[in-house]
């Protein structure tokens, strides 16, 4: 399996069960989960993020000023790797809840699709 198959899957297997996770406690649970083979660096991550949700597997939306979630276009993408990488590599958990950035993911059915085609061993190391 190349590295970014496993990447996908652990993000995808993370998601599976959520409605929609917020990108701060995406990045909080890679930070603490010891086999998590992702990177804990939040450019690193937010890029990983972002073209799986330009390839349809996740679906990414921004909280706009006034609550409502909408689609991120490129210049959106942009402003919030530098937002979060500004806040979120020593946020405690506090302000991970709160995610002052505000881009909420969800799995869409490609991605389901795509999850539920692979072995439970593939999917995620057992404990």
């Amino acid at each position: 399996m190349s590295q970014r198959d496993g990447d996908l899957l652990w993000i995808l297997d993370f998601l599976v069960d959520c409605e929609s996770t917020p990108f701060a406690t995406l990045f909080s649970s890679i930070r603490r989960d010891a086999d998590s083979r992702l990177p804990s660096d939040v450019g690193a991550l937010f890029r990983i993020v972002e073209r799986f949700a330009k390839a349809g597997l996740l679906d990414a939306r921004s909280l706009s000023p006034e609550g409502k979630l909408r689609v991120l276009d490129e210049s959106e993408w942009e402003r919030l790797a530098q937002e979060y990488g500004g806040w979120l590599p020593s946020a405690s958990e506090s302000e991970v809840f709160r995610d002052r950035s505000g881009l909420w993911l969800s799995i869409t059915p490609l991605g389901r699709a795509k999850w539920s085609a692979l072995p439970e061993s593939d999917v995620r190391p057992a404990n």
